[in-house]
């Protein structure tokens, strides 16, 4: 009967996967003095370690699969992404605020320009958004509809 040492086969994580986040899992991990167990069938690291990255939207245009011209497709992909991003902000910073009124016991007082600018953003993100989705359902039916 062999005899293991104290602590020999425990780990305190098994990461399977040594993708990005398994790496930054694995490498945390054992930062902190954790024994760690790192499972992977095929290379470590993902596609943009191994074989350079592209974004996809990029790679897209690269490949012609749009007939669109490179500034008007990055100036229409900025403008679609624009709304959710100040609405994940807003989120953010609501949410920031309801954590320290709920820390504090109190709420958290702000002046009547912070609350005009965060109301101003918020019907903006939602007014933008709703008109992009108009758009973008729009340019749909006119594909689709087109023989």
């Amino acid at each position: 009967m062999i005899k293991e040492k104290k602590g020999e086969g425990v780990y305190n994580v098994v990461v399977i996967g040594a993708g990005t986040a398994g790496l930054v899992t694995s490498a945390g991990t054992a930062g902190l003095g954790g024994r760690v167990a790192l499972i992977e069938r095929n290379l470590m690291g993902d596609d943009c370690l191994n074989f350079g990255c592209v974004p996809f939207n990029l790679s897209n245009y690269f490949y012609g699969l749009t007939a669109v011209r490179f500034w008007s497709y990055v100036l229409a992909s900025w403008i679609g992404m624009m709304p959710g991003t100040f609405l994940y902000v807003y989120i953010g910073t609501a949410g920031k605020a309801a954590v320290a009124a709920a820390a504090e016991g109190e709420a958290v007082r702000h002046g009547c320009q912070y609350w005009t600018f965060m109301g101003v953003g918020l019907t903006a993100t939602i007014v933008v958004t709703i008109w992009v989705t108009k758009i973008a359902r729009n340019a749909l039916r006119k594909t689709q509809a087109a023989p």
